[in-house]
């Protein structure tokens, strides 16, 4: 069960309870979950009760004892208990915790993409900080971005189409830099669809990527409705241990001393207007100093693992009730949240959300197989455990989401590293 999912039978319970009391069910907020950071207080909390009860008249922990009592009784929550002033921690069921696993896989390559912008047409113009100098370091950091932002709102249901503009609102080519992945590919949609003047026809939102110091804004939105743009800031990446000019350093300098599946990841993974250092000798190792690394490293130690078990003739079983270990229940739970991790990144234009996201469930993963009773291969004469099998599917579905959310930045996945 996702949290969207119990979020929805939390709101279904809640307006039964109200109902059954004769109290008005339009005094429910929106139910919002989040995870506590301590898993002995359970898989998922809210405060729902709390935000409802004052509304209604009745004491909070009131209110949320009889939320408790009705969603244990639905079967898709094992223990439910009120704490402090009207908090209600919830345990999922193994049953409603297996769901997760069966729903990612059975979308496939789909699982975590959605249609909120569906229909919505988005034309991304990328603002150079100088129109003559493609390869600028702050051009580099808003064309990395710029392309992740772009997968990220077609993820989300959005046409994207793209281009590039100077800072007096003259259309340029479109496309990203050539750098970032040696093809000259353009970022987003390219320029499919696109009128002489750079805008997409008939685009219901303009998203243009600026510098911190560009005066662009109007004139790249020139002769829009204020209403459908939307200017985004993104500044320039710091090169440590490079020329202190900026620009001095260029992206293809970066791309050329890391990868660039480094370059790409170390430029989306932090908030766009953030200060941003980057740091080539940080990206170079295959540590944990190297944010991809762990994250491509928990793919291709899943991928191994798969493989493995592939050469060995065990079978996946969908045996889910049987993964009942907290880290097990944790790296359900990171899976769970990755269709909200995408709608909220798409509805914030903030691509980084997906890459802490990554790191977040790069860490289940290495979490579970550094577990030694959590294995998922038997060692040497040992049977299969049917637990094994389903532990096997819990890795297919963990390695279909790191490699979906590695694709919606523009990074590989790959099987080995």
């Amino acid at each position: 069960m996702t949290p969207a999912a119990l979020a929805a039978l939390a709101r279904a319970t809640a307006v039964d309870v109200l109902a059954a009391r004769g109290l008005d069910p339009a005094a429910l907020p929106a139910v919002t979950f989040e995870r506590p950071r301590n898993p002995e207080h359970g898989d998922y909390a809210t405060s729902l009760a709390l935000r409802t009860a004052g509304r209604l008249g009745v004491g909070p922990r009131d209110l949320a004892g009889w939320l408790a009592d009705a969603l244990v009784r639905t079967g898709a929550v094992a223990s439910a208990e009120v704490a402090g002033p009207g908090f209600l921690n919830l345990r999922l069921a193994a049953a409603a915790r297996g769901e997760v696993v069966r729903e990612a896989l059975a979308a496939g390559g789909a699982y975590g993409r959605g249609d909120r912008l569906a229909g919505v047409r988005v034309d991304l113009v990328l603002a150079p900080a100088d129109p003559a100098d493609p390869l600028h370091p702050g051009d580099a950091r808003r064309a990395a971005v710029a392309d992740a932002l772009g997968r990220v709102l077609a993820a989300n249901g959005a046409e994207v189409t793209s281009g590039r503009r100077s800072d007096d609102g003259a259309a340029r080519r479109p496309g990203a830099d050539p750098a970032l992945d040696g093809t000259g590919r353009d970022f987003g949609a390219g320029d499919a669809g696109r009128s002489p003047g750079g805008r997409a026809h008939g685009s219901d939102l303009r998203l243009c990527l600026r510098g911190a110091d560009d005066r662009v804004g109007a004139a790249a939105a020139a002769g829009d409705d204020p209403a459908t743009v939307e200017v985004l800031t993104v500044r320039p990446a710091n090169l440590v241990g490079g020329p202190a000019r900026p620009g001095a350093v260029t992206l293809r300098d970066l791309v050329g001393a890391v990868g660039a599946d480094a370059a790409r990841y170390a430029l989306t993974r932090s908030p766009a207007d953030s200060a941003l250092d980057v740091d080539p000798a940080r990206l170079r190792r295959r540590t944990d100093e190297n944010p991809v690394f762990p994250v491509q490293h928990a793919h291709a130690r899943t991928c191994s693992a798969l493989r493995n078990a592939a050469d060995l003739g065990l079978a996946p079983n969908d045996s889910f009730d049987l993964l009942r270990h907290d880290r097990e229940g944790e790296l359900i739970r990171v899976i769970g949240e990755f269709p909200s991790v995408v709608a909220a990144a798409g509805e914030s234009r903030e691509p980084h959300r997906v890459a802490r996201y990554l790191e977040e469930l790069a860490g289940a993963v290495h979490r579970l197989h550094d577990t030694p009773e959590l294995r998922v291969l038997p060692r040497g004469d040992e049977e299969p455990t049917e637990a094994q099998g389903a532990r096997l599917n819990l890795c297919a579905a963990a390695r279909q989401v790191l490699a979906g959310g590695l694709d919606l930045l523009g990074v590989s996945a790959p099987e080995r590293v």
